[in-house]
């Protein structure tokens, strides 16, 4: 029995609309896909600067203003929910909401307002930023470079490197001698003063050194912990010239041996809270822990002759006290 015609053209049309349809499905994940996927390359020149929501920060910072009572949905509306994939994986994993960000704003207002000039400047950087990128490129040549994202964030993070690329807190690295830092504490202004614009090529270069490394544990004990964030530190500086932590790095130079002792009790706890993220006292710095780490991770690599092996080594630990052992770090203190 022959189909009739009809059926036949009815036939053909939806073969057409199912192809029509897989099509669709296929266009549509592949987007998405790419939407998702990190962009990085290995070529340090197709890095994107991206200072985006700076602007868009200050449109909102000028809206909060007029309105005191709704700036939770201003901040919303006008910064977080319009920003880019940067500023948006930051609020996630810094800023923390809207309300959060209101809190910061209405208790540290006229310190805002004080750096707005200065955020602006951060395109001013570029060269010394790409200096840096290429840098890193001589002396690992594996190295792979996100996008950077320069946010405004709570004051409480000047950098994170994430899947999104590195995102740089610019109100932590825009102070001055001229900044307003009412309701700050005496030690948080000090930090914010040995930052400065000048810094943030540096740390740029300390996130940068983030996203290279690769350690299979990421359940780090305190020696862990410290040495990810001294070797940020210490090859970050190899790029780029100088160290971002530059008050523990004084006080750790003056009294050494005395941190190393009270380091090497604590350092295969769990407990990191009095070397890193810590809050500083009038007698004792925050964040000792990056110096330890730094030095360790300097006596690693000077100990080794071949610097490019070196680098890659520190950037893929895979035992945390065998490479403190390697590095003869401790010895010197015997």
């Amino acid at each position: 029995m022959k189909t009739p015609p009809q059926a036949k053209v009815n036939k053909r049309i939806r073969s057409a609309m199912k192809n029509h349809y897989l099509l669709f499905i296929f266009i549509f994940f592949s987007a998405t896909l790419v939407a998702q996927t990190p962009l990085r390359t290995t070529n340090p020149a197709l890095v994107k600067l991206v200072t985006d929501d700076i602007p868009r920060f200050w449109v909102a910072f000028d809206s909060c203003k007029q309105d005191t009572v709704d700036r939770t949905a201003i901040l919303t509306h006008l910064y977080l929910d319009k920003g880019t994939p940067g500023l948006k994986n930051f609020n996630q994993i810094s800023i923390n909401g809207a309300q959060k960000m209101a809190h910061s704003l209405q208790k540290y207002q006229l310190y805002y307002q004080s750096i707005r000039a200065n955020t602006f400047k951060v395109k001013t950087l570029e060269p010394q930023i790409r200096k840096s990128l290429f840098k890193l490129k001589q002396i690992y040549p594996e190295a792979q470079f996100p996008d950077i994202y320069f946010l405004i964030g709570n004051l409480n993070s000047g950098g994170k490197s994430d899947t999104t690329g590195l995102l740089i807190g610019t109100e932590i690295m825009a102070a001055d001698s001229n900044s307003n830092f009412e309701n700050m504490s005496l030690p948080f202004q000090k930090v914010l003063v040995s930052f400065g614009l000048r810094s943030i090529p540096l740390i740029v270069a300390h996130e940068l050194i983030h996203y290279q490394q690769i350690y299979l544990n990421s359940d780090l004990n305190l020696l862990g912990s410290a040495i990810k964030e001294g070797s940020a530190d210490f090859i970050g500086e190899l790029i780029s010239g100088e160290n971002t932590n530059k008050i523990p790095f004084i006080y750790g130079e003056q009294h050494q041996k005395e941190l190393w002792l009270q380091f090497k009790k604590e350092m295969n706890g769990s407990d990191i809270s009095n070397w890193l993220y810590d809050k500083a006292t009038v007698d004792r710095p925050k964040d000792l822990g990056y110096y330890m780490g730094y030095k360790i991770t300097q006596a690693y690599y000077a100990k080794n002759k071949n610097k490019k092996q070196a680098i890659y080594d520190i950037l893929h630990i895979t035992d945390f006290n065998l490479f403190l052992v390697q590095s003869g770090y401790g010895d010197r203190f015997n």
